[in-house]
């Protein structure tokens, strides 16, 4: 069956930001505050799976501590749509991403779920250099759609989050 999930507003994504930061304010677990804010972009908009990587300073390489609980999860930066949207460093909204001629599902789909529309979004260091991105993934059952104008909703909460997705860095 397929599912249409409200957008919210945004005196309701401004509410989402602050309890989220109240909840993560003195936790010193780095994994919970990712899940926190991953958590909070599912809600921002109405995705179905987020997932925020971190780019290795040691490695060419992304990782991911909350998508397996027991072990850190590593991609490649040179594969798939992930590969591409992070090395071009540039916000990608992709409908139908698994028809993309690059989609590589080892990759771009390392849940192995059932999904439709992905937005990439890269969050850059202070000297420029993208070190985190985010993959926000629908499910092939949502009616909506990813749009441009969700970046926009996303620049908003980059204000809120990159400054602490950095020190977790």
């Amino acid at each position: 069956m397929r599912k249409f999930k409200k957008d919210i507003s945004g005196d309701e994504l401004l509410s989402l930001v602050l309890d989220t930061a109240d909840k993560i304010r003195d936790v010193n677990d780095l994994i919970y505050v990712v899940e926190r804010i991953e958590k909070m972009v599912i809600k921002a908009f109405s995705a179905e799976w987020v997932i925020i990587w971190f780019k290795d300073i040691n490695k060419d390489i992304l990782y991911s501590n909350t998508v397996n609980k027991s072990k850190r999860v590593e991609i490649p930066l040179n594969r798939g749509l992930i590969g591409r949207a992070f090395n071009i460093g540039k916000s990608v909204v992709l409908k139908q991403a698994i028809y993309e001629n690059i989609y590589d599902e080892s990759v771009d789909n390392i849940l192995g779920v059932r999904q439709k529309d992905i937005i990439f979004y890269p969050i850059s260091s202070n000297n420029g250099n993208v070190t985190i991105l985010l993959q926000i993934s629908n499910n092939i059952k949502d009616i909506q759609q990813f749009m441009q104008k969700d970046l926009e909703k996303i620049e908003i909460l980059e204000t809120h989050i990159s400054p602490i997705l950095k020190l977790l860095q």
